[in-house]
C-alpha cells in the first residue's frame, strides 16, 4: 500500500488493464465469446460446398472441436463461394462467343455427341464443355469427322464422298441409334431411304 493509502498496481498487470478486476472482466467476456460452439454451422449457405459431403462435414466438425464461432464460419463459406464464383461462366455470353447462329451449331453438335456417345459417356463430355473456346473445340472435331467419314453417327450423309452405304452398314447404324429410330420420324425416313438405294445396289451387283 502506498502512503496515500491507494493499492500499488501489481507488477503483472498488463498495461492494458487499469485494475486487475478490469483484467478479469475481459477475459470473463472473452470466454464467453469461445467457451461453447454453435449446435451446427449452416452449411448450406455455401452455392458451391455440398453440405452432405464427407470432406465438408468433417470441415465441420473440425471447426466445432476448434470453438469456430458460426460468424467465422459464414465468413469462410462466403470466401469460398467469392473465390469459385469467379471461375463460373455465363452460358448467354460463352453461346454469344458462337455468333448468330450458336444455338444451332450447340444444337448440331450435341446431337453428333449424343448418337456417337452412350449416355453416362455423352454426359460426361457435355457437362465440361462450359466454354465458347472449348464448343468450337469440340465442333472442329465433329467436323473434321464428317469430312472424313461419308456416314456421321446421326444418320445424316457426310460432305465427304457420296457413295451409297452398304446394307450391314446401315443395319449395324441402326442398332446404334434404335432409339432415334423409334422416335425421330425423320430419320426414320432417311433410313429407309438409303436402306432402299443399299438394297438396289446390291441387285444391281448380282446382275
Amino acid at each position: 500500500m502506498s502512503e496515500e493509502g491507494t493499492l500499488e498496481r501489481p507488477q503483472w498487470l498488463p498495461e492494458k488493464f487499469k485494475t486487475p478486476e478490469d483484467m478479469a472482466k475481459a477475459y470473463s467476456e472473452l470466454e464467453k465469446t469461445f467457451a461453447a460452439p454453435p449446435e451446427s454451422y449452416d452449411l448450406s449457405k455455401s452455392k458451391y460446398l455440398d453440405s452432405e459431403h464427407s470432406a465438408v462435414k468433417d470441415l465441420a466438425q473440425f471447426a466445432k472441436g476448434k470453438r469456430v464461432p458460426a460468424d467465422v464460419m459464414d465468413k469462410f463459406l462466403g470466401t469460398v463461394d467469392s473465390y469459385f464464383g469467379e471461375f463460373e461462366k455465363d452460358p448467354e455470353k460463352e453461346q454469344a462467343k458462337l455468333g448468330s447462329n450458336g444455338k444451332e451449331r450447340i444444337e448440331k453438335v450435341n446431337n453428333f455427341i449424343k448418337a456417337a456417345l452412350p449416355e453416362p459417356e455423352y454426359k460426361a463430355l457435355m457437362s465440361n464443355i462450359n466454354t465458347g473456346e472449348a464448343f468450337m473445340a469440340l465442333e472442329q472435331l465433329r467436323n473434321k469427322f464428317v469430312s472424313e467419314n461419308n456416314q456421321i453417327p446421326n444418320g445424316n450423309a457426310g460432305s465427304a464422298g457420296s457413295a451409297t452405304p452398304s446394307m450391314a452398314d446401315l443395319q449395324k447404324e441402326l442398332n446404334h441409334n434404335l432409339e432415334k429410330y423409334k422416335t425421330d420420324p425423320a430419320y426414320q425416313k432417311d433410313w429407309q431411304s438409303r436402306m432402299t438405294q443399299a438394297k438396289k445396289g446390291f441387285v444391281d451387283k448380282q446382275w
